[in-house]
Order: structure tokens, then C-alpha cells, then sequence
């Protein structure tokens, strides 16, 4: 049984760029026990600050939840 202590909150814009997030996080702290990893896609509105004439005012993100935690 697994005891969770900790979970972190990766984004990205798309299934690539949460994969090299979730790969450069692993690599960077090799002593943490990443349980499980669970995923969820949603569609976020953009703010109208950052779009151009024509844009689309959604798009679709990544979250990935890593469950970091020990064994009890």
C-alpha cells in the first residue's frame, strides 16, 4: 500500500510537450516514488489580450497529476 505525500501539476498544449514535461520532471528528481500518473485533457478559454484578429478564443490543454508518495 502507497501513502501519497505529494502531487504534482504538469500542462502543456499538447500530448508531446506533457510527455517531455513528465520526462524532464522524472529525470531532474530521481529519488522521488511517482506512484501513478493520471491524465485529463479540458478545452481553456484564452484571454482576448493574447489573441489575434481571427483566433479562437479555446483550446485544448494537458494536465498530467503525478502521484508522488512512499510505501507504508
Amino acid at each position: 500500500m502507497y501513502k501519497i505525500k505529494e502531487v504534482k501539476v504538469l500542462e502543456g498544449v499538447d500530448t508531446e510537450m506533457i510527455e517531455n514535461e513528465i520526462n524532464r520532471f522524472l529525470s531532474s528528481n530521481e529519488n522521488l516514488e511517482v506512484i501513478d500518473i493520471k491524465y485529463s485533457t479540458y478545452e481553456a478559454v484564452i484571454d482576448p489580450s493574447y489573441l489575434e484578429a481571427g483566433d479562437d478564443d479555446k483550446e485544448i490543454r494537458h494536465t498530467a497529476l503525478l502521484l508522488i508518495g512512499e510505501e507504508v
